[in-house]
């Protein structure tokens, strides 16, 4: 019985070959396979396009505004329903709702949304509930993705807090 021992060794290859491959499969289809966001937030001034004309809801052109952000970085698509916001520590939400043409709009593998408000306006919500904790945006299934807010950021909202107001 000299081929035992290889029928053996060839045996166990192949059940470590067919677990490795279950074990990617259930990895793929089970933890990747799914739409997931991946969400920033940062400031800068809202531009518009040439021939853009205005719109109601949406900043006029060179007003310092707040944007948050979701990237589409799963492998299925969804649905953005609820825009996007913040959470503040008291509890308190403040959605991000600006272009109201966002709303309902379907994120597919890669695709991304940009929502803002305008600097003021978030500023008296900071001065009020404090420093947000988190960055969110609902989905079409009512499960709202969180990401906390990064360090540096969250310095920055701490000084706009103390900042005077600018256009009250």
């Amino acid at each position: 019985m000299v081929g035992s021992g290889t029928t053996l060794a060839i045996a166990i290859c192949g059940v470590v070959v067919a677990a490795a491959t279950a074990g990617w499969n259930i990895y793929r289809d089970g933890f990747r396979d799914r739409a997931r966001l991946k969400l920033s937030m940062y400031r800068g001034y809202f531009m518009r396009w040439a021939g853009m004309p205005p719109q109601p809801g949406v900043p006029s052109p060179g007003t310092p505004v707040i944007f948050v952000k979701a990237a589409n970085v799963g492998r299925r698509p969804l649905t953005i329903t609820g825009g996007g916001g913040v959470d503040f520590p008291d509890g308190m939400h403040s959605t991000f709702t600006s272009p109201p043409l966002a709303l309902g709009k379907r994120l597919e593998e890669g695709e991304e949304i940009t929502l803002c408000n305008p600097e003021d306006d978030f500023q008296e919500k900071v001065e009020e509930h404090g420093v947000p904790t988190h960055i969110w945006f609902a989905d079409a299934s009512d499960k709202r993705h969180r990401k906390r807010i990064p360090r540096n950021l969250r310095s920055w909202l701490e000084d706009l807090a103390k900042k005077e107001p600018s256009g009250r």
